[in-house]
């Protein structure tokens, strides 16, 4: 049983919400705070990929919780006080005993445009942003572009984009299902599941290299270890520092179909180099993005 502690912290973007760190260890008292249940899972190419665990204590500080904790920094440390698993919080779900609610980053956008084409033109243009500043300042910027079809003009197309940002700027408390209280099961540890809860699902800062959409017009190529640094630099908020290994083999520079800046990254990488080297992106601990050759197979007798 994993007995280490979890530790939610600033997201480093915000400039407004709580600023504040909590750290949590295990319960074993039912109604005090503090956490069960940890399960994490790595990946070799992205490294910090998944977690998830339970918050317990009384239904106010659990509904209070699931509206602050929201993208905050989580930092995970094992039995020996040694790092092991960061992320941020990506969705949450509050079980009151009798009801089941949802908080979630998944349909959080407040960045927004669309792809129309003028009537009676010919090719389809994009129109200008809409962006809301107060949930980029406390979550950071969440792109996505719309599919509009046929439009008279500009002012035509930013309708739909406005009301789809009203809708989707912040994140919302949705109500899942009611039930009896005591009957569900996410864990089983006696004296957590029938009182009030919060599982709190995470993911590794891989998963913010596709909150943005990279774009570039002019066309040209350069090596993959220079488009990944160019794409990091534009579009990588969550990024704190990189190490690029260098590996001239060219792609192309030229992006304009609305394509996420992680997979252009990923597709970057898969292509190795000339020497057909495989080379894969990780995470390491204090947000550092690492790009460099995968290590080779080793065959074990």
């Amino acid at each position: 049983m994993f007995e280490g502690t979890i530790t939610l912290g600033p997201n480093p973007l915000a400039t407004v919400g709580s600023a504040y760190s909590k750290t949590f260890s295990p319960v074993y008292i039912p109604g005090k705070e503090g956490y069960r249940g940890f399960s994490k899972e790595d990946r070799a190419d992205g490294n910090f990929w998944r977690c998830k665990f339970l918050l317990t204590g009384s239904v106010n500080y659990l509904k209070k919780a699931m509206v602050d904790n929201l993208s905050k920094i989580v930092l995970i440390h094992d039995e020996e006080n040694q790092p092991l698993w960061e992320g941020l919080v990506f969705e949450m779900e509050l079980n009151t005993g009798v009801a089941i609610y949802r908080t979630t980053l998944a349909e959080m956008y407040n960045h927004v445009k669309i792809r129309y084409r003028v009537t009676g033109a010919g090719a389809p243009t994009i129109s200008t942003p809409l962006e809301h500043a107060y949930s980029q300042a406390r979550f950071g910027t969440r792109e996505y572009v719309m599919t509009g079809g046929e439009l008279e003009n500009a002012d035509v197309a930013d309708q739909p984009v406005q009301r789809f940002l009203n809708a989707h700027h912040m994140p919302k408390v949705i109500p899942v299902s009611l039930g009896l209280a005591g009957r569900r099961s996410d864990f089983n540890i006696k004296g957590v599941t029938d009182r009030p809860h919060v599982v709190v699902m995470c993911r590794g800062f891989d998963d913010t290299l596709d909150w943005q959409i990279y774009e570039n017009a002019a066309a040209g190529s350069q090596g993959v270890s220079a488009q990944i640094t160019t794409i990091l630099v534009a579009k990588a908020q969550f990024v704190a520092s990189y190490s690029i290994e260098g590996n001239s083999t060219p792609v192309s520079t030229k992006y304009g179909t609305d394509r996420r800046s992680g997979r252009i990254i990923k597709d970057c990488a898969r292509l190795g180099d000339a020497a057909i080297r495989r080379y894969i992106t990780q995470w390491d601990f204090n947000r550092h993005f690492v790009y460099k050759k995968a290590a080779p197979a080793v065959l074990v007798e």
